[in-house]
């Protein structure tokens, strides 16, 4: 699986077995009520692309920090504070 799209479903957390989807890169999560993202996060390696527009984010995930191979973030319309 390579491309996943979980968009607009209500999720509100995402197991920490999301992490086996070891080939994954794109991932569109868009429209949930996430906010946060379990720290086995980190271990799709392949992650390219992840869409997080409008969900609950308050603080930006700290496992997105340590993702080497993220080059398109998208995090538009969540509660972020300035």
């Amino acid at each position: 699986l390579k491309s996943l799209t979980i968009k607009d479903c209500g999720l509100k957390l995402l197991p920490e077995e999301f992490s086996m989807l070891i080939y994954l890169q794109e991932l569109n999560l868009s429209g949930n009520n996430l906010n946060k993202l379990p720290f086995a996060f980190t271990e799709l390696k392949q992650l390219k692309r992840l869409n997080l527009d409008q969900n609950k984010f308050e603080q930006f995930p700290d496992s997105i920090k340590r993702m080497d191979t993220l080059s398109h973030l998208s995090i538009d319309g969540n509660l972020f504070s300035e």
